[in-house]
């Protein structure tokens, strides 16, 4: 690839999840919570950390680095839902970031174009990026996993190893 390649692919993938992102925050707007992220958000307001752990351990439907995650971001930014589905979208958008290198390491950089596009444009993961639910954090932590053990097994550190342990335990 050559000098002039490498910023436009770069641009193109930038393009590519901020379109993504776009698209979701458009077909999300003015829509109200569903019953999850009501309960996500009421935790939120009003349990503190050791009644979070309880809730967490009693409801453990969704992973509890979501929860944990979640409700601390609602403390964060509040409670209207542009700001908590905001979470989705970070994690969204660096799950596509990691999608595109994932697929650049195994390849290349086309590659990972397709992938990252692949993705960014399918319906399913359109529609749920921009929900205050796990999804997005599950797909960035599967992707993160998959980037970790290919580079730790292409060249083995103990930060590369802890690195793919973090990613491990998220999901």
């Amino acid at each position: 690839m050559t000098r002039l390649e490498r910023p436009a692919v770069v641009l193109i993938a930038a393009l590519l999840i901020l379109t993504s992102v776009t698209i979701s925050t458009v077909r999300f707007h003015d829509r109200n919570y569903f019953r999850d992220e009501i309960n996500t958000v009421h935790a939120g307001v009003m349990l503190n950390a050791a009644e979070t752990t309880q809730w967490i351990a009693e409801g453990g439907i969704h992973p509890a680095g979501w929860r944990i995650l979640g409700v601390y971001w609602v403390k964060l930014v509040g409670v209207t839902e542009g700001a908590t589905r905001w979470l989705s979208a970070l994690c969204a958008m660096l799950a596509l970031a990691l999608v595109y290198r994932l697929g650049a390491d195994l390849f290349d950089r086309r590659t990972g174009l397709a992938a990252l596009f692949l993705l960014g444009t399918a319906p399913f993961f359109i529609f749920y990026m921009h929900e205050f639910r796990p999804y997005s954090l599950l797909t960035l932590a599967s992707a993160g996993l998959l980037l970790s053990f290919l580079r730790w097994v292409r060249r083995p550190t103990f930060a590369r190893a802890l690195l793919f342990l973090a990613f491990g335990v998220t999901s």
